[in-house]
């Protein structure tokens, strides 16, 4: 299992708002699997998923998927009103055991 790394993806679209989906190997790499437990926080050009324990009655979410192929699917309009994350554009992963941490891609200095 990896400690830490930086990846990066394209922010999507679903019914026309942005959507970040993560899978599989990405997520099995870093211990992220089926039914893990972890609260997501949205922020201004920032989105963080911190593992929780079960916690009942909290407003924590689970990856899903199965567990050859976990997911997590973020899609809704506060990727871009709160996060300010835009369909096609490109944002940096900081995926680690118990954190992932997305925010926009810097641009190159050489463009």
């Amino acid at each position: 299992m990896k400690k830490k790394a930086k990846i990066t993806r394209k922010i999507g679209a679903n019914k026309g708002n942005p959507r970040l989906w993560l899978e599989g190997k990405l997520l099995l790499e870093f211990g992220w699997n089926r039914g893990d437990h972890f609260f997501p926080s949205y922020a201004a050009g920032k989105l963080t998923y911190s593992k929780t324990p079960k916690l009942r009655g909290s407003p924590e979410r689970a990856v899903a998927g199965t567990s050859c192929r976990p997911i997590i699917d973020t899609c809704g309009a506060f990727l871009g009103a709160t996060c300010g994350f835009n369909t096609g554009e490109t944002v940096e992963l900081k995926v680690s055991r118990l954190k992932i941490v997305v925010t926009p891609l810097k641009p190159s200095k050489c463009a």
